[in-house]
């Protein structure tokens, strides 16, 4: 059969019609490119077993590959060594039933210039991939990226100095990734993204999360829909720890649902220079997002930004600990339906909470707490809601509160006060007051 004609097949096929013999093959020791170019050509089948020697392996990198399958395993100790500065180290394309296990490759030198092909491991137009224990140092673009791949499985990741993402999944599709870990990226630590040119990817699966000083956003879903992310932490970003959103300039599509869940962000635009919306977490042109069971601790600006959110958005459970002061803690705006529930403020913000131009509001269970050393006020702000069921607001600490209700604000309010009664400030006849805690409050 024609190799054109074959790697087609492998390409669109399922594995189990793909038809070839077994090849087992087991490169040298001699610690130069021929032992990995062999070892490729060894992956004809899926059935195709091949190990890589210990030992540092020289490769005239980039080596593009197609039609590949099979298992490439690294022996402890083996290592590629990418001669060529700034381009990429492996790329398969149009491969299916391909395992990578064990992989590593770093550069002779740091890059000069970031590429858009130079990642470290990339596979692009591929099916059943899986790769397991993979390390990626100083890449001139992402350190491990999936282009238009379906059914990928990635299981413990280390990238590190990457001038692109760290791990970027472009427009795939059926993605398991666990044991994410990187540190010092050119941009974005982990990105989902979906481009509008290329077909629609959706239901990715990401947990176990380690993004550490990101030159971006640590995590970011860019335009890829039905993405979960759970058991992560970011710490230290020059742009929003997390990014949930369209991206216009690069012509993504709009994602929706999108749940992240039990983590922690750390520094969100903190890491000097500060680029772009210095936030913890961003939410900005998106449909059905769930942020539950999360921490953002010391963001350089807002700890949560919602703006332009369809469907339903539904906070519970998050902590946000922050004293920087004229921008609210949490903001909505511009959005569709509305749910916090048990949401804690600890700090001494101006604006706790501002929530304007939303269809509707459940509030319940917010706590907002001051430092000793608050001076001032502390302040909830409510305009333009067209629905609102607000509850158990409770503020704590020397600094008192106030609820701002603006005229064009309707529903039902109870408001339940701790050691500070809350003032409130209300324009509005559409909102219905049915009680306090027992006279405690106002």
């Amino acid at each position: 059969m024609p190799d054109r004609l074959r790697r087609s097949l492998v390409s669109a096929v399922p594995c189990a019609l793909i038809s070839g013999g077994r090849a087992v093959a087991s490169p040298s020791r001699v610690q130069h490119a021929a032992a990995f170019t062999e070892a490729l050509a060894a992956l004809n089948h899926p059935d195709a077993a091949v190990l890589l020697a210990a030992g540092d392996h020289e490769i005239n990198n980039p080596l593009v590959v197609s039609g590949r399958s099979g298992t490439l395993e690294f022996a402890p100790g083996a290592r590629l060594r990418a001669r060529n500065r700034d381009v990429g180290g492996v790329r398969f394309v149009q491969s299916c039933c391909l395992t990578v296990v064990g992989f590593r490759i770093d550069w002779a030198a740091p890059p000069t210039t970031r590429s858009h092909f130079g990642a470290g491991l990339m596979f692009v137009d591929c099916a059943e991939t899986e790769v397991r224990d993979c390390g990626v140092t100083d890449a001139p673009g992402a350190g491990l990226h999936f282009d238009v791949c379906q059914r990928v499985r990635v299981d413990e990741v280390d990238i590190a100095g990457s001038s692109a993402d760290g791990v970027h999944f472009a427009n795939c599709t059926e993605v398991i990734a666990a044991g994410l870990r990187t540190r010092d990226t050119g941009d974005d630590g982990v990105a989902c993204v979906d481009y509008r040119s290329k077909p629609a990817g959706s239901n990715l699966s990401l947990s176990r999360i380690s993004v550490i000083r990101s030159r971006a956003r640590g995590i970011s879903v860019v335009g890829s829909s039905d993405v979960r992310i759970s058991d992560f932490s970011v710490e230290q970003t020059a742009s929003s720890g997390l990014l949930i959103g369209e991206d216009h300039h690069y012509r993504t599509r709009r994602p929706a649902g999108v749940a992240i869940t039990s983590g922690k962000v750390s520094g969100g635009g903190q890491f000097l220079p500060s680029v772009g919306n210095p936030f913890g977490v961003e939410v900005i042109g998106a449909d059905q997002v769930e942020l539950s069971e999360m921490a953002v601790i010391d963001p350089r600006s807002r700890a949560v930004s919602m703006v332009d959110v369809g469907g339903q958005v539904r906070v519970s459970g998050l902590s946000l600990q922050t004293s920087v002061q004229q921008v609210p803690a949490l903001e909505c705006r511009s959005c569709n339906q509305v749910s916090l529930a048990k949401v804690a403020i600890v700090g001494a913000p101006t604006l706790a909470l501002l929530v304007d131009q939303c269809r509707s509001l459940e509030l319940d269970g917010l706590s907002v707490a001051s430092p000793p050393s608050a001076r001032g006020e502390i302040a909830v702000q409510l305009s333009s809601i067209d629905k609102a069921a607000i509850k158990s607001v409770e503020f704590r600490g020397p600094v008192p509160g106030v609820i701002r209700i603006a005229s064009d604000v309707s529903g039902s309010m109870l408001v339940r006060t701790g050691t500070n009664a809350a003032r409130i400030d209300n324009q509005s006849t559409r909102l219905r007051l049915i009680g306090t805690d027992g006279g405690k409050g106002v």
